[in-house]
């Protein structure tokens, strides 16, 4: 408490040292509105006296930064600002606190920042203002201040982090959403690095998991699977009609494996076990491995900039990047966006046309919030620009594609997740804030007309029923391998295939070993089920 006795030591400017620090006790209060909440929320004596520890020490690390030498009161008043820039604009925004898996899941989404800013902008401007003038008045609280020591910040700072642990390991990751957001989500990025390090050494030596080796199609030379962004299923269909096409198959309203890009794109990428995503994601192959085992050629249409993006990468590392044969950067199709869907198009055929087999991923760009961006400015001001960026980018593309598809060529069409579109975030919420359709995706199937027969063989049962573990599963059993714990759409669907589907929230790596969160979505009534919590496998 050293620098809060110390504003009030010099008696010729007592009544400013208090009045500034009144000011500074007000904005510490005001960037934590999730504190009142906490307190109430509180009902064990012995909790609330730590939680009020908690808040001091807290208070007392930033006003510490008064009497800080130069070098430690810049880094912990720039540690400060930033904290309270996530954890006060997450507040404004969301109306609660920030977890630790919401912090997974910031991290996860930090390429959408611009996207945020654009829509929550007046409320991030907010706190903006609310830090600045809270940082001002440290700093003429500094210029009262002739005394310099870094004891009481490091003392305060060390309190700060034993109680952030402390509350991690007594009460679970949800209790640290009330932790002051002077320092939460710093300390909470920290745990998930920490948490990240543990887990590759764990799944790195994991056992191998057994697959099956299948017989090849001599008839299926070309396997696609194609990757769109925030493609709603149920609108999805609304916009496309019927279709009569025959090496067209149209399953209708489909389950994505999450409601996130990253989450799904990597669970896409490996097949995961709903059962178990946590501890397959990482164990199972990458289908590009299952492909090249199997020999076929390999490649990524990166429309949407993830590999050349570091912000982005949907959990791509190093050896699955290795596997790779081409790779069509984003940058190589377009400096807009909204063209490079279109434009990927001729690489894409370029690709096909290589000899041999071969087995492409295609990351579209999609339509992603604010969909006013998605489409050319002679476009941005129709009324409903969702509706016409998934006619121009996603129904035009599929029906290019289809046009002039080589023969023996198989084309999966899905996409990551679905949208919300009464809520304040497109996607990506978690429970109380999240509806059904951010689960809920197209999928389609392409066929040359030499194996438009196969789509026929699909049973009519998996009709608004699929998801996207079994269409996966299909592609992997193209490429030569199968999963015997996961249906596959070219077998009948089992019962549970047709009531429940797991839809996971967050991160698809889980946290401190736990399984993946996930809702039960009731597929006949397109609901949760009425126990909507995480539980494990």
């Amino acid at each position: 408490m050293q620098a809060v006795a110390s504003l009030s030591r010099a008696p010729g400017a007592k009544g400013a040292r208090f009045i500034v620090f009144l000011c500074i006790l007000a904005l510490f209060f005001g960037l934590n509105g999730q504190i009142p909440a906490r307190l109430v929320a509180i009902s064990s004596p012995l909790r609330m006296l730590i939680y009020l520890l908690i808040i001091v020490s807290c208070l007392v690390a930033l006003l510490a930064c008064v009497i800080a030498r130069p070098l430690w009161a810049s880094l912990g008043l720039a540690l400060a600002g930033g904290n309270f820039l996530v954890g006060a604009s997450f507040f404004r925004i969301r109306g609660r606190s920030l977890t630790l898996l919401d912090s997974q899941s910031l991290l996860e989404g930090v390429a959408n920042v611009g996207d945020v800013l654009h829509q929550f902008g007046p409320s991030i401007l907010f706190v903006l203002l609310q830090i600045g003038l809270l940082l001002g008045l440290l700093l003429v609280a500094r210029r009262l201040e002739a005394r310099r020591s870094n004891l009481p910040l490091f003392a305060a700072s060390l309190a700060m982090v034993a109680g952030y642990f402390g509350t991690l390991g007594l009460a679970g990751d949800t209790a640290v959403g009330g932790f002051p957001t002077v320092a939460s989500p710093a300390l909470s990025a920290l745990t998930l690095t920490g948490d990240l390090a543990i887990r590759h050494r764990r799944d790195s030596a994991g056992p191998a998991m057994p697959f099956q080796e299948l017989p090849l199609d001599p008839a299926v030379r070309h396997v696609l699977l194609v990757i769109d962004e925030s493609i709603e299923g149920a609108r999805f269909n609304e916009l496309c009609g019927p279709s009569s096409a025959a090496n067209l198959r149209n399953l209708g309203v489909a389950y994505s494996y999450g409601n996130n890009s990253a989450c799904s794109n990597l669970m896409l990428r490996r097949g995961a076990d709903p059962q178990d995503p946590g501890g397959t994601v990482h164990r199972f192959p990458s289908l590009f491995q299952v492909a090249l085992h199997s020999g076929f050629s390999t490649s990524y249409l990166d429309c949407q900039g993830v590999l050349n993006d570091p912000t982005v990468q949907d959990y791509f590392d190093g050896p699955e990047k290795a596997l790779i044969g081409t790779t069509v950067l984003a940058r190589s199709l377009g400096r807009e966006e909204y063209d490079r869907d279109l434009n990927g198009l001729h690489a894409l055929k370029e690709l096909l046309d290589q000899p041999g087999r071969s087995f492409t991923i295609i990351n579209k760009v999609g339509t992603h919030f604010p969909y006013r961006d998605c489409l050319p400015a002679e476009l941005a001001g129709t009324p409903d620009p969702y509706a016409v960026s998934v006619r121009r980018t996603t129904l035009q593309w599929l029906d290019r594609l289809r046009a002039d598809l080589p023969m023996g060529t198989l084309v999966f069409y899905t996409s990551d997740h679905g949208q919300n579109f009464i809520g304040k975030v497109s996607h990506g919420n978690f429970p109380g804030e999240c509806v059904v359709s951010e689960w809920t995706v197209p999928m389609v199937i392409l066929a040359s007309p030499d194996l438009q027969t196969r789509l026929e063989r699909i049973d009519r049962r998996w009709q608004d029923r699929a998801s996207h573990a079994v269409m996966v599963e299909a592609v992997r059993n193209l490429l030569g391998q199968r999963c015997p714990a996961i249906n596959s759409l070219w077998l009948p669907p089992g019962p549970a295939d047709l009531q429940l589907h797991r839809a996971y929230y967050g991160s698809p790596l889980g946290l401190f070993g736990r399984p993946t969160p996930y809702l039960m979505i009731d597929m006949n009534r397109r609901a949760f089920t009425e126990t909507p919590t995480p539980a494990a496998p």
